[in-house]
């Protein structure tokens, strides 16, 4: 399986990436960051961490998508998450940066690239996919 995770990245979600990760017949192509449960560029930094935490920097492209929701306010969840959406265990900043292409045209290129072929877990707020 090819997958795409797109993702709000708090510790919820860096255990499915971690999941993904190991599973063997799958194949990460891509982390895409839409707004969630922290602040957005804690979000994005957190997927990182967590690449380079499972021995993964730079196999993976992060891409950074929509900063705030369409129709709403955005949600701040670290009263459950942590201010760093990682029980606040303090990760220094990943060596790995994001890419420069927004990640909604990232999804669109890997999915019209590859028909029939991506799997996209959408596990964020769906304003990437919208």
């Amino acid at each position: 399986m090819r997958l795409i995770i797109d993702t709000d990245t708090a510790g919820d979600d860096a255990f499915s990436i971690l999941l993904a990760l190991r599973a063997p017949k799958v194949r990460l192509e891509a982390l895409t960051i839409c707004n969630g449960n922290i602040a957005f560029e804690q979000q994005v930094e957190n997927a990182l961490i967590t690449l380079e935490k499972a021995g993964r920097s730079g196999e993976v492209p992060v891409y950074v998508g929509c900063p705030l929701p369409m129709l709403r306010k955005p949600v701040d969840a670290s009263y459950v998450f942590g201010k760093d959406g990682m029980s606040d265990a303090g990760f220094p900043k990943a060596r790995q940066r994001p890419e420069p292409k927004h990640a909604v045209d990232a999804i669109i290129d890997l999915v019209m690239q590859n028909p029939g072929e991506i799997t996209i877990l959408a596990q964020a707020p769906r304003t990437n996919m919208a």
